[in-house]
């Protein structure tokens, strides 16, 4: 396989696949990014729409805080960020 810059770094994606399982999960819960921010304690909802986005890495403390916050595990979200890396094209 061939190396394309233009691709991807993995990182890149897994912060994306991270990101929206964030958002579908924050939805799902009936909370608004800022709702979710204020509640893990980020200063502004500008933080989590980067993260939702994966414009910014999230850092472990954030993802346990958020899965605390939702009610899940931090595997929800890892372990099916993972799949969706396997399964999406």
């Amino acid at each position: 396989m061939r190396w394309d810059r233009r691709a991807e770094p993995e990182g890149r994606s897994f912060n994306r696949r991270l990101g929206k399982l964030i958002a579908e999960r924050r939805t799902a819960a009936g909370l608004t990014q800022a709702e979710l921010a204020q509640r893990i304690g980020l200063n502004a909802r500008e933080s989590m729409s980067n993260i939702e986005t994966g414009d910014r890495m999230v850092r472990a403390w954030d993802l346990c805080q958020i899965a605390e916050v939702l009610g899940l595990g931090v595997a929800d979200f890892t372990d099916a960020a993972y799949v969706r890396r396997t399964v999406e094209p």
